[in-house]
């Protein structure tokens, strides 16, 4: 139950990410039919600057986060995670923010945001592969 109420809003919260203006193709298209950088940074920010693009930012900037910490709680309570490791996955997309954001600074996204899910999320996957294909199945119902 806490593995979907931690992905079903942040599935839709990335599907809907490029109503707020995506910048990475919208740049790409324009570059290749011969718009110039200045038009291209001018659009962006317009695109940025709508009602859209807030609503949209900061829904996906609630969800993404919130979701990694629910998700966080989901793995530690199936016993996937560890404690140290389901703190430092739920810790890791609120220093993303800070790093991103509040203070930007590479460095501690790289080592305590991003990077910190990727190291915990490659801890999960090996956890994964460890188990046997007959613990998968739920167990049977009495009859």
């Amino acid at each position: 139950m806490l593995a979907a109420l931690g992905t079903i809003p942040a599935f839709f919260a990335y599907a809907m990410w490029n109503s707020a203006g995506p910048s990475d193709y919208l740049g790409w298209v324009m570059s290749t039919h011969g718009y110039r950088g200045e038009q291209m940074v001018t659009l962006s920010h317009q695109l940025g600057d709508t009602a859209m693009a807030m609503v949209v930012g900061l829904f996906w900037v609630v969800v993404h986060i919130l979701g990694m910490v629910i998700i966080a709680s989901a793995l530690r309570r199936a016993r996937v995670l560890p404690l140290w490791a389901a703190i430092l996955l739920g810790l890791s997309q609120p220093v993303h923010l800070v790093a991103a954001i509040i203070l930007p600074s590479r460095w501690l996204d790289v080592f305590g945001g991003w990077g910190m899910t990727t190291l915990i999320c490659g801890y999960v996957a090996l956890q994964m592969l460890r188990i046997r294909n007959e613990d998968w199945d739920l167990p049977r119902l009495p009859a």
